[in-house]
């Protein structure tokens, strides 16, 4: 049989697309995949090393050669990261995937060689800053890698960072202090040049501190210039000039005296609050090889750095492997956003979001850009929450990413009172400048600091005793807060129903509505103690019903807010609402009326006297005063107690991680085995393609088909009719 032409095209067009691929260059994305093949254990590590310098910059490949010897593990760690195994422009090709328009700087685009060592410490952003060294005799570099110069590859990010409280934590938290004197400085002397751009650039550009950059040159070279005697730093008094929530324990040192002890220098601070909230990074000696800083180990979130970068990316995404799996795990969000004041990894973990995570993540693909809905996870994490792009299987984008914590968060559920989100993450600036306190609320809402777009609208609920649904006050937003919570109702809804999420949320409001109104009341109560001389509020720290009052709004109100946004019941009613309100309220209540009790007695005592009242009267009732200064005595000797048990409940806590952390280390290991197992299986097959030839299957079969077709011409052609 001759077969026609037209069979024949037919038989090379199915053939040719099986065989092209195999004399194809590998694409962006399969190079992006490598990096994940570097895993644990491997005996070929040393060559995938050598595989990974090949594509490295001649700087980088001398790094590596002299690390290796000195701190072996971050070399490992960035063999193991998407950097090793692509160039920067190759991060673009991400961004389309993800709907983004995005370019990396021009010294990076169509840069020859990969991610390394010398890309990110010595092809720094700002040239002029004060932590350059000469390193080894070699090149200039910055021993700090800053969040402007991950910019340069990743500027959507890095700039909507600076526009959240991650951005502005340190400067929000412990530097407040020292910060606030250059903001009032700046307003009364018309200098705003000296703060952030924070009302010109949020939402805008990138926030950072360019009088900083200029300020640590000063620090380092000019200790006695004008502005350096003016400011210092805040480490200048080892913080013992300031009593401060935002040191709870001044308020009892100060009162105690314990402060004034040479041996007092508030260590805790750099490892407790700065080790969440950042430093400032302070570079005070440089002798061109060598530079030496102050506030320096951080990884904090809020981080200012020597070339006035605002906030850190490796809070999140540890150097030097950088991995997105890392970050979208709930434990990298719980190094932080954990404890008495703030237990929101405890209350994912008692959540059945969490409680889907804890049996099933560890099945998860972490790694997926974008990350699908159902088909890489099952559950959200924190991260999915607040600021992954999500996909559904086909890659398209249900929901768009942002680090712009603020775009699917409603109300601050941080300070004494529940009000919307601020517009500008700079709290001393609104308060100063704007007239907004985030710590009290006054004035937030008058002047235009807090987001407005709210109404709360009781009219529309039932009274108590009447039927009918729904049963709870609603909260209208509109505008910008509408969008907001829109934004998060729509992550929400990807797994639930619409009236599951609307009903959700109007019961959160409502518990956000009735903390408002107890907090309310227990301010009212401190402040009528110091008017009447109860409590002294000079220092607003160190009596019993201010201490309670700390507790209620920073520990046990959070709590309840937290627990109601999230779904953790007993944060939310327990450790919540019933330490508000039976434990703190009571208490305080309590002694506020034995004090009012002391208080009048006292006055009785007094006037019996004056009027020569019998020695009995003046007696009996000076009895009845010792009871009540013995009963406030041992009201006030339970806040030491008090404490004693938090830090008990917070060593349970860390003995209780332990044993999840031996647990989840033998999974870990029975994973490896199983990865190892899987390498096997690949190895096998593998070395199966290599005894074809080296060629895929795929690559076989087209060629078979390819060869099928050249017969059937030859047969076309040659055979005799």
């Amino acid at each position: 049989m001759q077969l026609k032409p037209t069979y024949i095209l037919i038989i090379l067009l199915i053939a040719l697309p099986a065989v092209l691929p195999a004399f194809q260059p590998p694409t962006s994305d399969s190079s992006i995949a490598l990096a994940a093949n570097v895993g644990y254990g491997e005996e070929d590590i040393q060559e995938k090393l050598q595989e990974a310098l090949e594509k490295a910059s001649p700087e980088t490949q001398q790094c590596v050669q002299c690390h290796l010897t000195v701190t072996p593990q971050i070399v490992y760690d960035w063999l193991r990261s998407k950097h090793a195994w692509n160039k920067p422009d190759n991060v673009t090709h991400l961004y389309e995937k993800l709907g983004i328009e995005a370019t990396v700087a021009g010294k990076f685009q169509n840069y020859p060689y990969t991610v390394g060592c010398y890309e990110c410490h010595g092809m720094f952003k700002e040239p002029d800053r004060a932590d350059v060294v000469n390193h080894m005799g070699q090149f200039d570099i910055v021993p700090i890698v800053t969040l402007k110069d991950c910019s340069q590859c990743h500027a959507k990010e890095a700039k909507e960072i600076t526009w959240t409280m991650h951005g502005f934590g340190v400067l929000n938290g412990p530097l407040k202090p020292w910060y606030t004197k250059i903001v009032k400085y700046a307003k009364e002397n018309n200098r705003l040049d000296l703060l952030p751009p924070v009302y010109e650039n949020t939402g805008v550009d990138l926030v950072d501190w360019p009088w900083y950059k200029e300020y640590a040159k000063k620090l380092q070279q000019n200790p006695n210039d004008p502005e350096v005697q003016q400011f210092g730093t805040i480490y200048d008094t080892d913080f013992k000039d300031i009593v401060s929530p935002l040191y709870p324990v001044s308020g009892v040192f100060a009162s105690t005296g314990i402060m004034d002890d040479p041996r007092i220098k508030n260590s805790f601070i750099y490892f407790a609050c700065m080790q969440c909230h950042g430093t400032l990074v302070v570079p005070y000696e440089n002798n061109g090889m060598a530079v030496k800083y102050w506030g320096w180990p951080s990884n904090g979130a809020g981080r200012v750095d020597p070339d006035g970068s605002l906030g850190t990316c490796t809070a999140c995404h540890t150097r030097h492997k950088f991995s997105v799996e890392e970050a979208r795990k709930p434990y990298t969000c719980g190094q932080c956003h954990l404890g008495p004041d703030h237990p929101y990894f405890e209350i994912y973990e008692e959540s059945k979001h969490g409680n889907i995570y804890d049996s099933e993540g560890g099945k998860w693909n972490w790694n997926a850009i974008p990350w699908k809905v159902g088909v890489d996870f099952r559950a959200p994490t924190c991260a999915t929450c607040h600021m992954s792009t999500i996909a559904d299987a086909e890659g398209k984008i249900l929901v768009q990413g942002s680090h712009d914590l603020r775009q699917r968060l409603v109300w601050d559920l941080m300070h004494f009172f529940t009000f919307p989100k601020p517009k500008w993450p700079d709290h001393a600036q609104n308060a100063i400048i704007k007239g907004g306190s985030q710590l009290t609320g006054a004035g937030l809402v008058e002047s235009g600091v807090a987001v407005e777009g709210y109404q709360l609208n009781f009219e529309e609920a039932p009274a108590s005793g009447e039927f009918g649904f729904p049963r709870l006050a609603k909260i209208t937003l509109t505008d910008e807060l509408a969008q907001r919570r829109n934004n998060m109702k729509s992550v929400c809804k990807l797994c639930h129903s619409s009236q599951w999420v609307d009903n959700y949320f109007l019961i959160y409001e409502q518990n956000l509505v009735e903390y408002n109104v107890t907090a309310s009341y227990a301010y009212e109560l401190v402040k009528k103690a110091w008017d009447l001389g109860i409590h002294d509020p000079s220092n607003k720290l160190d009596e019993y019903m201010e201490l309670m009052w700390y507790y209620i709004w920073h520990h046990d109100g959070r709590r309840w807010r937290a627990g109601a946004a999230m779904s953790g019941p007993d944060y939310t009613f327990w450790h919540g609402a019933v330490d508000t309100v039976m434990d703190k309220l009571g208490k305080m209540v309590n002694y506020y009326n034995t004090a009012l009790e002391l208080r009048d007695l006292k006055k009785q005592v007094e006037t019996l006297r004056a009027t020569g009242a019998s020695a009995e009267q003046v007696a009996q009732l000076e009895d009845k005063i010792s009871q009540l200064e013995s009963k406030l005595a041992a009201m006030e000797a339970e806040v030491p107690q008090l404490k004693q048990e938090l830090q008990s409940l917070s060593t349970e806590f860390s003995s209780l991680s332990s044993t999840v952390d031996q647990v989840s280390a033998t999974a870990g290991q029975a994973l490896q085995k199983a990865d190892q197992l899987s390498k096997t299986v690949e190895d096998v097959r593998v070395a199966a393609e290599e005894a074809k030839g080296g060629i895929s299957t795929a690559t076989i079969l087209g060629a078979l088909g390819l060869v099928i077709a050249l017969v059937a011409v030859g047969l076309a052609f040659f055979r005799k009719p």
